[in-house]
């Protein structure tokens, strides 16, 4: 997945512990040290997702499984400059907990 366009955009790829792509999940942009969501996003099939028309600045970029959130990155966008991202976690097995 390309962004279209000079417009600066996050576009990236959720991936599992065994580098397998994960579909639906959640990616959320927030405003680097808010709670302020920027956009949201859901995985597709090829696990990729994309956000475009982002204002250059620093950011916090999530994944969430089920309303939990299983990692995350720091990010900086700049203008004129496309930012890929692949985000990998490792998928709690049977029986353990995240707390």
């Amino acid at each position: 997945m390309q962004p279209v366009g000079d417009e600066p955009a996050v576009f990236g790829t959720a991936r599992g512990d065994r580098g397998t792509a994960v579909e639906d999940v959640t990616i959320r942009l927030l405003m680097l040290g808010t709670s302020n969501v920027i956009a949201a996003a859901q995985s597709d099939q090829k696990g990729e997702f994309q956000f475009s028309g982002i204002k250059p600045g620093a950011y916090y970029l999530e994944i969430s499984v089920d309303g939990h959130v299983v990692t995350g990155a720091k990010l900086r966008v700049r203008k004129g400059h496309p930012l890929a991202v692949v985000l990998t976690w490792q998928p709690l097995r049977p029986g353990e907990f995240c707390l």
